[in-house]
């Protein structure tokens, strides 16, 4: 074989060897490509921490040791939060809570008005010192909560906490003295650690339902 020939044998198998490595690399791309969208797909959203407070103390509504936990962010003040208690968590104390399947906790935000707070500082207040009547006491408020812009009445005022802490016979010095945490410190912990912007917000065992009112979203987590 001659110099020419020889040199031009070389360029092809040079050019040959170039395709080959273009090729591997273009399938090595789509497999790492595929393999991200792959891992992507089937990885779970990492669930948080429904108690980001170290120390806090909370009541459950159903059996401690449920393997499942609903978490419901809400605010006293707030009329979906009302509507979420009156519609929602029946469906669920039937199917879940009652039934020893899930347990079910809620936090206080204070995201509306001064009423938010007092009532928020009243229910931390309840936990510590009436875990008994907790959830009785809160869903009684919520049941009478007026959200009209002309609303009268005197529901959410200190008259009124006065009025429930009489009605329950409960200690008034521990039901109106200041909390052991602020509540607008304690609603800032929450609004962090899980990412809380609107209320009512739901989680079911650490992962957030995007639509609260759709029990079959909640349910269909619980089933997991």
């Amino acid at each position: 074989m001659n110099k020419k020939s020889l040199i031009i044998f070389g360029s092809i198998f040079a050019v040959l060897i170039i395709a080959l490595a273009v090729a591997l690399g273009m399938s090595s791309s789509n497999n790492k490509q595929d393999t991200a969208a792959e891992n992507e797909a089937t990885n779970e959203i990492e669930p948080l921490d429904t108690t980001p407070i170290e120390g806090q103390q909370i009541v459950y509504l159903g059996e401690e040791d449920a393997a499942n936990e609903i978490f419901l962010a809400f605010d006293y003040s707030c009329p979906y939060c009302k509507q979420w208690m009156d519609e929602v968590l029946p469906q669920l104390e039937k199917g879940y809570i009652d039934e020893g399947i899930a347990k079910f906790r809620m936090q206080p935000m204070v995201f509306l008005n001064d009423t938010s707070q007092r009532l928020a500082n009243f229910d931390q207040n309840l936990v510590h010192y009436n875990k008994d009547n907790y959830f009785k006491i809160a869903r009684r408020i919520m049941e009478e909560a007026e959200h009209q812009e002309e609303a009268t009445g005197d529901w959410g005022t200190d008259q009124y906490v006065n009025n429930i802490i009489a009605d329950y016979g409960l200690d008034q010095e521990k039901m109106l003295q200041e909390p052991e945490r602020d509540s607008i410190n304690v609603t800032r912990k929450y609004t962090r650690a899980l990412g809380v912007e609107t209320v009512p917000s739901v989680f079911v065992n650490g992962k957030k339902v995007e639509n609260p009112f759709d029990v079959n979203e909640i349910t269909a987590l619980l089933d997991q």
